[in-house]
Formats: C-alpha cells, structure tokens, sequence
C-alpha cells in the first residue's frame, strides 16, 4: 500500500513540475544553439587555423627565398660577415623565426642563427632537397612547441640550402583569441535568444502548428501542402516562405525525374556509342588491311617481279621499258598509300589549318558525289587554332556534311565557318528530308543518333556548344559555336 502510495507521489509531482511548451522551446532554443554554436566554433577555428597555417607556410617559404637569394653571391665569394648580417636582419624582422641556418652542398652548416647552440643531426638530416625539388617542408613538435621546418635551395642548390623553423606560437595565440570572441558571442545569443523565445512561444505556437502538419505532409513525399497567409508579419513571412519551399520542392522533384531520364538516357547513347565505335574501329581496320593487300600489297609483288625481269634482261630498250612501267606502278602505289593516309587523317588539316582542310574535304565530296556543296569562311584566312579545337570543328563538320548526303539525301548543302571577336561558329545547312531529334536523340532506336551524339561530345570537349535546328521535311540546320578560342601560339 506504501509503495502504491509513492507512486501516485511521484506523478503528481512530475505533472506539477512537468516543464510547459514555453519551457520546451527554450530548453530546445538553448540546445541548439549550444549545438550550432560548439560546431561553428570547431569549424572556425579549424578554418582561421589552417588560413593562418597556410598563411605562416607561405611566409615562411617566402622569407627562406629571399634568404636564399641575398645570400648566394656571398656563399660563392665566401663572404660569412655579410652572411650573418642577412640572417640578423631576417630574425629582426621576423619574431616568430625560432631557428635559421645554412647548409653547404655536403649538409654541413655554413653559418647558425643560434650560436649558443648547432643543429643537431637529425635537425640537419630532416629534410633532403632532390635536385629538381624547389622546396620542402616539415612539420614537428620541439619544447619550443610546433615547428614548420622549411628547405629552399640557394642557388639551383649549387651553394646549397637554406632552413628555416618557425614556431606556430602566434597562431596559438590568435585562435585562443578567436575561441574566446565565439564563445562571448555564444553566450549572448543563447541569453538573448532565450528571453525572445519565451516572450514569442505562445502567438508561434498556433501557425507552428499548421507549418508542422504540412511539414509532415511534405516529409511523405506530398509537396502539394500549402499554409495560409493570416498575418503580414513575420509569421506570414514564414508562412509564405515556406509555400515557396514546398513549390520548389515539388518543381525540384519534377526536374530530378526528368533529369534522371536524361541521365539514363544520355548513359544508353553512351554505351550504344562505346559499342559503335569499337565495330567502327575494326571495320575500318579490316577496310585498310584489304586495301593493303588488295591494293598496294599486289602492287609491291608487281613491282618486285618487276625488278627481277629487269636484272635478267640485257637489253637497254627493255631496261627501258621495264623502267617506264615500274615508275606508274610506283606512282600509283604511292597514290593507294596516300589516299589511305589522307582517309585516317587529313594532313591538310595539320599542315594548312581548317579552311583548306575544309575546302579540300568539301570539294573531293561535291566531286565524288555530284552535290553542290557551298563553303563560306570569314575572318579565318592566315588563323591557325590548337589542335584539338580544329580536328573537333573538322570532325562536326565532315559528320554533318557526311549524314546530309547519306541520311537526309540532301542535294544542296551550305557550310559556313566564322571566327569573329574570339568566337568560332561552324554552321551546316542542308535541304535534306530532316529528322526529328527528340526521337533521334532519345536512344531508343539502335544505331541512331551516335553522329549527332558524337559531334554533341566533341563540341563538349572543347567547351563548346551544338543546336541542332531540323524537322520532318524541312531539311537541317547544325551549328556549333565555341567562345573565348585564342590562335595558336598567341
């Protein structure tokens, strides 16, 4: 019965001293704050430590090249006088120098900042400068407390090494510094903000308790909760607020899906690309072997057999003649070689830049395929561009030219390439039966789409950017336009 009794006690004293609402939210208001602050303080200072840190390194390494530039014309003349004068002037400037010696190439000490007292060995063996090295540091902790140790050559290393150590006892004083100013700041706003929070709780409560209901809501997955505006103050700031969260959730949510079918779609495009390619790649070497040996193989037995006839023969006229024959056959197998070599890579290309490689692809096409094919250029004669940037412009534009006449059957094509105020513009217009490029482009359909996925991939490569303008029936329009392209060697 006792025991019974002590506990109707007890809970009547835990509901009389039950903390309210009010109490809650300050308790909560303390907590966080204590939270947010503890982590912005340990985030601060780690922040203001390594700037400092950086800081320190950098100057340091900035003293010890100075050092090592006024001191290699004295090293070499072996004038030590002069030498301890730079090293005095460097302590005298810089407090926080805890030591400061030089090393001839044998590691043997030159002259000592300290003079009561030489670097130890392992001090003078920390750090080994390799020839090619311009600096090294070192970090360790000594009685004087924790030492950034830092090598620079003097001289490419030819008159030796300087070594500085300096101590981090002023950072240590500046983040005790700024660990006091954030804990004072701390303590304010908790003080501050614990009296606010109690005069507020109870006119928060009410819309506090729509915006949780509609939080819960959104946390579902349900971005279509919406709270009432009652008030213009802060609360209905809060309120209106948060309606705009909620429609940028649900928009976000709309945009990760469709950027999610994009990603996957662009990820089938690529392996389907991946896979195109590698057939590509060995078809066109079993088309170069085949023309090696159909081609040039047979030509070279030709001529080798050629030869042989002429070392039998004694006759000058038949010399002669052999001669005449063995030259055509050697024009024309230098003409298979060639015509193979310019299939792989256009040398025009390298050897004149991107208009005459053009012009010469452009022609050879019109030529062979019997399509009128217009080229206009303009601010590009005497211009070369790096490399990349012009194989990529070539590359777009024999896909867009060779997909014209293959796919769209085009009989009028317009090629346009511009280089004004820094911008390249590439432009191929055709009055093909065009495409829709939604479809197209979608990866559905095996084996199409990889032209245009690739000269989509090339413009990207060189920070460029491709549209491509085209519809069923009424041809297509290719343009790729890359910014801010410098001329070689400019």
């Amino acid at each position: 019965m006792s025991e019974s009794l002590l506990k109707r006690s007890l809970k009547r004293l835990r509901a009389a001293y039950s903390p309210g609402v009010r109490s809650k939210f300050v308790f909560l208001w303390i907590a966080l704050v204590l939270i947010i602050g503890i982590c912005f303080t340990w985030q601060s200072e780690r922040i203001t430590e390594s700037v400092i840190r950086s800081d320190l390194h950098a100057r340091g390494l900035s003293i010890a090249r100075d050092v090592a530039s006024r001191s290699a014309d004295s090293i070499l003349t072996h004038n030590y006088h002069e030498l301890r004068q730079t090293i005095n002037d460097t302590l005298a400037n810089n407090k926080d120098i805890v030591y400061l010696f030089l090393l001839d190439r044998q590691g043997t000490v030159i002259i000592n900042s300290r003079q009561d007292r030489q670097p130890s060995t392992a001090l003078r063996q920390l750090q080994t400068l390799l020839p090619e090295e311009e600096f090294k540091t070192a970090t360790f902790r000594s009685e004087e407390g924790i030492i950034h140790d830092l090598a620079v050559p003097i001289f490419g290393g030819n008159a030796g090494t300087v070594r500085i150590g300096i101590t981090e006892a002023n950072l240590q004083k500046a983040l005790t510094k700024t660990r006091n100013i954030l804990f004072t700041t701390l303590l304010i706003a908790l003080v501050l903000g614990s009296f606010i929070t109690a005069y507020f709780t109870n006119k928060l409560l009410a819309p506090l308790r729509q915006l949780t209901t509609a939080t819960h809501i959104i946390r579902e997955g349900d971005f279509s909760a919406r709270v009432s505006i009652q008030t213009q103050d802060e609360i209905g700031h809060l309120a209106t607020a948060f309606n705009m969260m909620a429609e940028k959730l649900s928009t976000y949510k709309l945009e990760n899906k469709e950027n999610r079918a994009e990603l996957n779609r662009i990820q089938k495009l690529r392996v389907q690309l991946v896979q195109h390619l590698i057939t590509a790649q060995e078809e066109e070497r079993k088309r170069i072997a085949r023309e090696l040996h159909d081609e040039t193989s047979q030509s070279l037995t030709a001529l080798k057999l050629g030869l042989k006839a002429m070392e039998q023969t004694t006759s000058t006229a038949e010399i002669q003649d052999l001669s005449h024959e063995l030259r055509q056959m050697l024009g024309a197998t230098l003409n298979e070689i060639t015509a193979i070599s310019r299939n792989l890579r256009p040398s025009v290309l390298d050897d004149m830049g991107l208009v005459a490689a053009l012009a010469r692809f452009l022609g050879d096409s019109s030529v062979r395929l019997g399509k009128r094919i217009a080229f206009k250029h303009e601010g590009l004669v005497g211009k070369r561009f790096p490399v990349y940037v012009e194989t990529a412009i070539y590359r777009v534009v024999q896909e867009a030219v060779t997909n014209s006449l293959k796919y769209a059957h085009a009989e009028n094509i317009f090629v346009s390439v511009t280089y004004i105020n820094n911008l390249l513009k590439a432009i191929v217009d055709d009055n093909g039966v065009g495409f829709d490029p939604t479809t197209v482009f979608d990866g559905d359909i095996p084996q199409e789409g990889f032209g245009l996925f690739g000269m989509q991939e090339r413009a990207t490569l060189i920070d460029g950017t491709l549209q491509i303008d085209s519809a069923i029936g009424r041809g297509t329009t290719i343009t790729v336009t890359v910014a801010n392209v410098q001329e070689a060697g400019a």
